[in-house]
């Protein structure tokens, strides 16, 4: 029999720091339970290291909330920074919210694409 091992309310939390937007979004994020950021370029890459931390968590000992991890040097982004929090991993997509830092505006996505075109649109924004 599996058993359940719930995981903090933050677990699936993430600082993205976006440091260029042109012609792809690109620069880092940063985990709780990374000792350093991971850098990507693009959005498939982001979608990636995101899915990898998620999954190294899964059935491990929940990360401590209060453990600042790699939060205690996440830097903001030179275009943008958001903090990310994937709820739910259903359908084969993502849902949660996305909290763009700056100007601390929330907004909830019900799907992956979902959270890009939010993504998009702030940084087109940002980059006009």
């Amino acid at each position: 029999m599996k058993t359940s091992v719930f995981a903090p309310a933050n677990a699936h939390e993430f600082i993205v720091s976006v440091d260029a937007n042109d012609p792809q979004m690109a620069g880092t994020i940063y985990h709780r339970s990374l000792p350093q950021g991971l850098p990507f370029g693009g959005i498939p890459s982001l979608a990636l290291a995101v899915e990898d931390v998620l999954d190294s968590q899964e059935g491990s000992t929940p990360v401590d909330p209060f453990e600042r991890g790699a939060y205690s040097n996440a830097q903001a982004g030179q275009v943008a920074t958001f903090r990310l929090d994937v709820l739910f991993r259903q359908h084969n997509s993502w849902q949660g919210r996305v909290t763009w830092l700056e100007e601390g505006i929330e907004t909830k996505f019900r799907s992956f694409l979902g959270l890009v075109f939010i993504l998009n649109d702030i940084l087109a924004d940002e980059t006009a």
